[in-house]
């Protein structure tokens, strides 16, 4: 076995994300989760991208399921900005944090935005 492989056998049995596949190698997503936590985020945020690309835009954004979500944000004030004819930087973005579990009121899309 290799001694990068010797490395990741190690960091299983210790349930660490291994270097390979973390944010500090630039392959995975910033947490400070054991493993079987990180796996369980990572299978979370498969699931909601996956739904997203087969039952189209949702009608809430779990935001931390974005690996840079700034990107996301920007993307959503473009958007508006050329539908609406406005400019960029005149735009603010006002967020509704909703429970944890999902199960809050909104089941609707909103006309703009997200």
């Amino acid at each position: 076995m290799t001694e990068q492989m010797e490395e990741i056998n190690s960091k299983f049995y210790r349930n660490e994300v291994p270097y390979p596949w973390s944010e500090s190698h630039g392959l995975g997503f910033a947490s400070i989760k054991p493993l079987m936590g990180w796996l369980q985020d990572l299978f979370n945020r498969v699931e909601f991208f996956r739904d997203w690309e087969v039952n189209g835009l949702p009608s809430k954004f779990w935001i931390s399921a974005f690996y840079f979500p700034h990107a996301f944000i920007a993307a959503i004030k473009q958007n508006y900005s050329r539908k609406n004819q406005i400019e960029f930087n005149k735009i603010n973005i006002d967020f509704e944090f909703l429970s944890s579990d999902g199960s809050a009121f909104m089941t609707e899309k909103p006309e703009d935005g997200c």
